[in-house]
């Protein structure tokens, strides 16, 4: 950390998939509030591809990124140097082999794992409040917004993924994760499914109780989520933006995934509810 002191700026590159993006955002945030120093940021896809692609999802996040007081630039990576990569813990055999058994034995967030790595182990503050709104929507302010994806969608697994969702095998305080969502939703003045794409809610089986927000832009989504009054979802994009802006929210685990959350999220996060 020392060697980055005496710097106005540092180079910061950061890849896909777009939830670990906006997560990845505590280190430069970090960065300027504790040191005052900006950040280049730049995009690249060097391990994991963007959904929508490198260039059409920098477009998507620009406006966002230039909002944000810690950014000093934003650019797609083209072999400027560097500073912080923060994309080589995905590449196989790339990390340091006693680094990456610590950061599994001791099932530390990847977050967690960065300020390790990079900030001579200083953990993060309790609130990672990444990124800000460029426009608050107050029609939203009451809102109930959920998004949710099931990890298979297409082919012979839908039906299992589906059964899965409404009778769950495994159940929570006796109650279904059909009947929780239910409870949310009851208990909402407004409740909406934000996506993008008009597979996303036609795969929700609750979307009869829900009103249809689709977006446009990451910017639309990250306004809108940041203004609602709570969120509902499980492991994707919207609820990375959701733990960036920190709003209240309630996170839909799943069984690989909830022992990141159970353990250790929970102690960084305000106003989460975890369903597990």
């Amino acid at each position: 950390m020392n060697e980055f002191l005496n710097k106005s700026t540092v180079s910061i590159l950061l890849c896909g998939r777009l939830g670990d993006f906006f997560y990845s955002l505590c280190i430069p945030s970090y960065l300027y509030k504790t040191f005052k120093i900006k950040s280049n940021i730049y995009l690249c896809e060097h391990g994991e591809k963007f959904r929508y692609g490198l260039q059409k999802t920098y477009k998507d996040l620009k406006n966002i990124m230039f909002a944000q007081k810690y950014v000093n630039n934003f650019k797609v990576y083209t072999d400027e140097e560097i500073d912080i990569d923060m994309t080589t813990w995905r590449k196989k055999g790339s990390l340091d082999f006693n680094l990456f058994k610590s950061y599994r034995s001791q099932k530390l967030t990847w977050s967690e794992f960065f300020f390790k790595k990079f900030l001579n182990g200083q953990y993060p503050p309790r609130e990672l409040t990444n990124i800000t709104t460029t426009k608050k929507r107050k029609e939203y302010t009451d809102w109930l917004i959920i998004n949710r994806i099931d990890r298979a969608t297409k082919g012979k697994h839908i039906s299992y993924y589906k059964k899965q969702f409404t009778e769950r095998l495994e159940r929570l305080n006796n109650k279904s994760r059909k009947d929780i969502y239910l409870k949310y939703i009851n208990q909402s003045k407004k409740c909406g499914f934000i996506f993008y794409e008009q597979e996303q809610y036609n795969d929700f089986l609750l979307k009869q109780y829900v009103e249809p927000i689709k977006i446009n832009s990451l910017e639309d989504m990250v306004n809108i989520i940041g203004s609602c009054n709570m969120f509902i979802g499980n492991q994707t994009a919207p609820l990375a933006i959701a733990h960036s802006l920190n709003v209240n929210r309630v996170v839909e685990t799943n069984i690989p995934t909830a022992w990141r959350y159970v353990y250790n999220e929970k102690n960084f996060y305000k106003n989460v509810t975890l369903l597990h």
